[in-house]
């Protein structure tokens, strides 16, 4: 143990990044060897500096400042008379030998401990903060710390002028040492008066109110540092102190004094720009964030763009866009919040939120208006906890490029052929945006839920050991009657058939002009932990998540919007983004080659090994398996062990290996191997017989395949 200290003092003292640079072993043992005349006859073959372990090194500060650390190390274990002679060295051969001398001594024990004065902490309690223990190696400094800790209890406990001295006894032979802690507990502070300066905007009753320190009130350390926290949690301070008035005099009763530094209350930030790509564009973003003196934020945000130029687009969206009316021509995103912060002797815990956001897009294909209205409620404003409930108003809007088409259903997916030859199509993103029902006028949702979160983690950025835990259930309603939606997620065969939200569980049925109405409640949880194994640089992940939609009396389907999804490296690694099928409905029609994309019910199991190599980088070995079902299966039974063995026999699972960046804030996944970017390997994934498609001569497009659970 002491040679391994005494090195790594010595790896640490050396100055690696000199700017003398690195200097060659061959290049040393020669100099070493040298009669003096300086000739050098070794071929410099250049090793860094950094590279050279310390016993090819001697560097005299270094094995100084090793010499000071072996003492203090010896001494905090009892040798109190420990010495510690200088480096001796000495050249043999072609190598020197550095030797340090040790002189231990006698080695001095806690022979007893005692608490004098303490009437307000038990010795026990003390006991437990300090550490001291009878039959434990003496160390002054531990001594000495326990008197810090001694005192943070007591003003933990209001006693704010509390002393304590020590005094250590040695016997004859000096192995044994009693040490006495003698406590003057002084008077429990109460507050008298609360007094708050240097707030020229912000009220005084919400600075008292925020901080929770009242007249009466026992002043303890603990209330004083989370009267801090509160308050730096407003943003609207650039300083915050809270302290006794005259806190050098003893007193029962004291005036606290909480002083604090504000912030410029507003901020104006104004952009523009113009581009033959998107025309002339301009933002503005207004906050007051201490509002009526009472640390209310208000916010505003703008940011349009109007479109002037029409090069590299086709003419049917130029003669679309320009048919359109001013206020649909004219993309835009307006948020418009209010943050209350604080509620008056609550507002610790309690917090609203109300927020309002508009926008409108216009692609090349059509153009999407949303607008929501959301009022939420936060409980806890910890790290650890947090409790969200909202409600409020959602409605979009989505109009069709008609000179391109009337019907979005019938374009094609964006392939790269498809996108060199400027074909109308179908990204990711559009799909996501036409899966909101297809109306005439905007389609109203009124959304009330809530979120729960717990952290545990040791860093929310980089977890090395703990657990965290999300769930969510929000109740949606549609208001009034509504039609199909734009985009279903059912294919054919390799084809989108149109109008087929979920509860209708036939595929074929014609529902091109079927009214629907949502009514129900979509529940959804994951929980995730950490485990170090042996050390932090080697991490297991472990990850179990599931959603399920409950129907309520009146709903009639589930608009795609609002299923689970499974599918990218976000969820399902491995599948391409969004492109697991429902398992049941593919069972059932497995020979027609039909699959409806995501489902009413899901669950996802992750296991991840995280090793960091050199430096920064790492490794994630994954294994995911995950699934989704429009509804439980009948094909599942009722059969205890064996229903549970076919469920978990239709996961559809992938393992791979990922590349990560650790950084300061966060882990930057660089690659997932079996990503849905990497198409070079081929691996298939079956659950069921195979279909028909996949026999000789047969055939089907990519969004089968994919959504069948089969990339290539």
């Amino acid at each position: 143990k002491l040679f391994s200290q005494g090195s790594m003092i010595v790896m640490e003292a050396i100055p690696y990044d000199t700017v003398f640079g690195g200097v060659s072993f061959e290049t040393v043992r020669a100099l070493l060897l040298s009669d003096g005349s300086g000739t050098n006859p070794a071929t410099d073959t250049t090793m860094p500096l950094a590279q050279w372990p310390p016993d090819w090194i001697f560097w005299p500060d270094a094995y100084e400042q090793a010499v000071e650390h072996l003492v203090e190390l010896y001494v905090s274990h009892g040798y109190l008379g420990v010495t510690v002679a200088p480096p001796a060295v000495k050249r043999e051969g072609d190598h020197i030998v550095v030797t340090i001398a040790i002189k231990e001594g006698i080695r001095t024990f806690v022979s007893s401990v005692a608490y004098v004065g303490n009437e307000a902490v038990a010795d026990g309690d003390l006991a437990d903060v300090t550490g001291i223990e009878e039959g434990e190696p003496f160390s002054g400094l531990g001594v000495k710390d326990a008197e810090s800790a001694i005192l943070d209890v007591y003003a933990g406990k209001g006693h704010r002028f509390a002393t304590v001295s020590t005094d250590v006894a040695f016997s004859g032979d000096a192995t044994g040492a009693s040490v006495t802690y003698t406590i003057v507990e002084g008077p429990q502070v109460l507050v008298g008066d609360v007094i708050v300066l240097g707030n020229g905007l912000t009220s005084s009753s919400l600075i008292k109110d925020r901080s929770g320190i009242d007249p009466g009130d026992v002043f303890t350390l603990k209330a004083e540092q989370k009267g801090l926290k509160a308050l730096h949690e407003l943003d609207i301070f650039r300083s915050v102190s809270i302290e006794m008035i005259e806190s050098s005099i003893p007193e029962p009763t004291k005036t606290i004094l909480i002083q604090v530094e504000e912030r410029k209350p507003q901020y104006l930030a104004l952009k523009g720009g113009a581009s033959t790509g998107e025309g002339v564009r301009g933002s503005m973003e207004y906050a007051y964030r201490n509002l009526f003196g009472y640390a209310l934020d208000f916010h505003f945000r703008i940011a349009l763009n109007y479109r002037l130029f029409f090069i590299d687009v086709t003419d049917e969206f130029r003669d679309w866009y320009l048919s359109m009316s001013l206020i649909d021509q004219l993309e835009r995103n307006i948020n418009v919040g209010l943050r209350i912060p604080h509620l008056p002797k609550i507002g610790r815990v309690l917090s609203l939120e109300f927020a309002f956001t508009h926008l409108r897009k216009n692609s090349s294909i059509y153009g999407i208006t949303t607008n929501s209205i959301f009022g939420t409620v936060h409980v806890g404003s910890g790290k650890k906890f947090g409790l969200s409930i909202m409600s409020g108003l959602e409605s979009s809007y989505i109009n069709a490029n008609s000179l391109v088409t009337e019907d979005l259903l019938g374009l094609p997916d964006c392939t790269e052929e498809n996108l060199a030859l400027e074909i109308p199509c179908l990204n990711q993103s559009d799909k996501r945006a036409l899966r909101i029902p297809k109306t005439d006028k905007p389609a109203g949702f009124v959304v009330t839920g809530g979120n729960l979160m717990l952290d545990f983690r040791d860093n929310p950025f980089n977890p090395t050991k703990g657990f965290s835990l999300n769930a969510s259930v929000s109740w949606i309603i549609s208001p009034r009657i509504v039609d199909f939606a734009w985009y279903s997620p059912v294919i054919v065969n390799g084809e989108r058939i149109p109008g087929a939200p979920y509860r209708t569980h036939a595929f074929l049925k014609n529902v091109y002009h079927e009214e629907a109405k949502s009514n129900l409640i979509k529940i959804y949880g994951d929980m995730t932990g950490y485990i170090s194994l042996g050390t932090p640089r080697l991490v297991l992940m472990l990850h179990g998540g599931g959603g399920i939609i409950v129907p309520l009396p009146g709903h009639t389907h589930t608009f795609p919007d609002r299923v689970f999804y499974l599918g990218g490296s976000r969820s399902l690694r491995g599948f391409p983004e969004e492109s697991v099928c429902a398992q049941d409905e593919f069972s059932k029609n497995k020979k027609n080659g039909q699959c409806a994309l995501g489902g009413e019910l899901m669950v996802i199991f992750k296991t991840e090994l995280r090793a960091m190599l050199k430096g920064s980088f790492g490794l994630a070995f994954f294994i995911d398996a995950g699934n989704l079902w429009h509804g439980w299966d009948d094909r599942y039974g009722t059969d205890g062990l064996g229903r549970w063995f076919r469920f978990f026999t239709d996961l559809r699972a992938t393992a791979g290996v990922g590349i990560r960046y650790i950084t300061p804030g966060e882990t930057k996944v660089l690659a997932d191997i079996r990503g849905p970017a990497v198409i070079r390997h081929v691996w298939l994934t079956f659950n069921e017989a195979r279909p028909n498609w996949l026999e000789a001569g047969g055939s089907a497009a990519q969004s089968t395949v994919n959504g069948a659970g089969l990339n290539a």
